[in-house]
């Protein structure tokens, strides 16, 4: 840990005050949320003049209590911290599983397993739902790398294209494959014991607009912040077929959610701002004008932790 004193550390707050507005970094605050939430801060990345005047070099890893050391700075430039924007995301969560006693890591190292597919109950194209069956297999075998899992694709092919698109539709209208569907997968998939299906239950974005009026010992008004709020919630459910058995080995839903956050400072000269632009316009700007929401969190970014999340609960050696 570094330390700074003296003029140093004066400095430093004060470069660092100044040059926060205008610059970009991301990096992680631990501590602030609990609840198994992560909070990415958007903050300027420290320029050149900052890590020459407190004789540290910058690296890419860096926590955030290393990066500023904020034990040292003054409250004014936590505050400025805190007044950036965030990206909150909370921990995939897993409910309702059900797992076979067969279902081990040897059986499942023993005979190879393959992503079935991947649908989606929200408006998404086929072209939508191929990429994610992809993104289900990279997490797979990144959080289980003995494992030998074929590509969507190749059951496609082994199953034959119309055939496969009609497993999927049904899959997509029951969440769950018909008997007489396994026992064609398992006819067709020679050598491969377990197919993983996937469907996308819910993915809603809400938005919400708050503000936050700042005074002073005398009740007198010193500041106002408006906070435009855009969550996205993703829900996904999973069936994991044994082919040999011709029945589900592993079934539940996982979900998690991520949101943005954007804060602007309210000024005297919005009200002006308002009153030249009625009586221009007729009306006032409204206020998804002057504080618009951020844009919600990429629906991959959100399925990928999913994904991994479903991966995790998979038997492990």
């Amino acid at each position: 840990m570094l330390s700074i004193k003296g003029s140093k550390r004066k400095r430093f707050s004060r470069i660092l005050t100044k040059s926060l507005a205008f610059w970009g970094v991301r990096t992680y605050f631990r501590g602030i949320y609990r609840m198994d939430c992560s909070v990415t801060i958007q903050i300027p990345q420290l320029p050149q003049e900052i890590t020459e005047s407190i004789g540290f070099r910058q690296t890419i890893s860096t926590d955030l209590e290393e990066y500023l050391m904020f034990k040292k700075l003054s409250l004014s430039t936590m505050l400025i911290l805190f007044a950036s924007s965030l990206t909150i995301g909370c921990a995939t969560k897993a409910l309702g599983v059900k797992a076979d006693s067969s279902f081990t890591f040897s059986a499942i190292t023993d005979g190879k397993m393959a992503v079935g597919g991947v649908v989606s109950l929200s408006a998404s194209s086929e072209g939508d739902e191929t990429s994610f069956a992809n993104l289900l297999r990279t997490q797979l075998l990144e959080q289980r790398e003995q494992y030998t899992v074929n590509p969507a694709g190749a059951v496609a092919n082994k199953v034959g294209n119309d055939e496969y698109k009609k497993m999927l539709d049904n899959y997509r209208n029951n969440g769950a494959l018909s008997d007489a569907e396994i026992k064609t997968l398992g006819s067709k998939l020679q050598g491969t014991r377990y197919v993983i299906f996937s469907r996308i239950e819910s993915d809603d974005t809400t938005r919400n607009r708050s503000e936050n009026v700042t005074k002073d010992k005398n009740g007198k008004t010193t500041g106002r912040k408006i906070k435009s709020e855009t969550k996205r919630d993703v829900m996904a459910s999973f069936n994991v077929y044994d082919l040999s058995k011709g029945t589900s080995a592993w079934s539940g839903t996982m979900k998690t959610s991520d949101k943005k956050n954007k804060t602007y400072d309210v000024s005297s000269l919005d009200t002006i701002v308002d009153l030249v632009s009625v009586v221009k316009n007729g009306q006032a700007k409204s206020s998804d004008d002057k504080y618009p929401f951020p844009e919600p969190p990429a629906l991959n970014d959100l399925l990928s932790d999913i994904f991994k999340g479903f991966a995790k609960e998979l038997p492990k050696k």
